[in-house]
């Protein structure tokens, strides 16, 4: 029998008992559920939830150590790129201004998404990945001939969402390190109830993450960007990856009087707006 929406949505993957879960379903049996075909209101997986992931929108997070990998579908609720140049100051004698020197550029990424879940089961599948996101914060270790151990490796990551967190010369995932996760269940969505155990609906995440680059960066004395071969930072070329800079600027002054005359009454209505019946209006 189908599994009905309590919650409001549903998520991938759902198996339809118990059973199933134990014994284990192919992929080409949860793509044969997916298509049942189901009386109105019942349905086994969210629709937003399979175009985000036949889309490829997925956040894909992986430790290097272990090479373990989680994709969580991108319920992105905040994402925020940061990229800050440290420079310090040289006091001159007699000068009033320090003299300014560049250390170097440094980015960070924050993001945070909802983790839901429609059953019982897929919460337990969500809780159990939370938990491996938070143990992706250990690194690895070795242990000697007298039984001490040792760290091997830091807890770097690869994380990879489409083109806005990408390794611009491989394509795959950035390297970097974060600070800590943070997880927190959404309290008023309630939680599935399973004996003793409780399991949080609907997960809320973020995190802070320090990009490690592996390719060169910066400009070259042909004022070309030296960024990675699908472009630096969002896998987008512009004037700085085919062309000098200036050149874009030049073709821009060079266009005559009259051109760039017209292109002015063909945007811009009185008032810097479009108004109806004024130049370039078009009903």
């Amino acid at each position: 029998m189908a599994n009905q929406d309590p919650n409001g949505f549903l998520l991938d993957n759902i198996v339809l008992s118990e059973e199933d879960l134990k014994g284990g379903i192919t992929q080409q049996q949860r793509e044969d559920i997916r298509k049942t075909k189901l009386s109105p209101g019942e349905l086994l997986s969210d629709p937003a939830v399979d175009s985000l992931i036949n889309q490829g929108l997925v956040l894909e997070i992986t430790h290097v150590p272990s090479s373990n990998t989680i994709s969580f579908p991108a319920f992105l609720t905040t994402f925020s790129d940061n990229f800050a140049s440290s420079w310090t100051s040289v006091d001159a004698y007699g000068r009033m201004d320090s003299m300014p020197v560049y250390q170097n550029t440094r980015r960070s990424i924050s993001v945070a998404w909802d983790l839901p879940s429609y059953s019982v089961m897929e919460a337990k599948r969500n809780l159990s990945n939370v938990s491996l996101l938070e143990k992706f914060l250990y690194p690895e270790y070795e242990t000697g001939d007298l039984g001490a151990s040792t760290i091997k490796s830091a807890p770097l990551l690869r994380i990879k969402f489409g083109n806005l967190i990408t390794n611009a010369e491989t394509g795959g995932g950035l390297l970097g390190y974060v600070a800590g996760v943070s997880t927190s269940p959404e309290i008023g969505d309630g939680f599935h109830v399973e004996g003793s155990k409780i399991y949080p609906k609907v997960f809320k995440l973020s995190l802070e993450f320090t990009v490690l680059h592996e390719h060169n960066l910066g400009w070259d004395k042909n004022k070309k960007f030296r960024g990675g071969k699908s472009g630096y930072p969002y896998g987008t070329q512009d004037s700085s990856n085919t062309s000098r800079g200036e050149q874009t600027q030049d073709k821009n002054q060079s266009a005559p009087t009259q051109v760039q005359e017209a292109r002015n009454n063909a945007t811009l209505g009185s008032g810097g707006m479009m108004r109806p019946g004024g130049p370039g209006y078009t009903s």
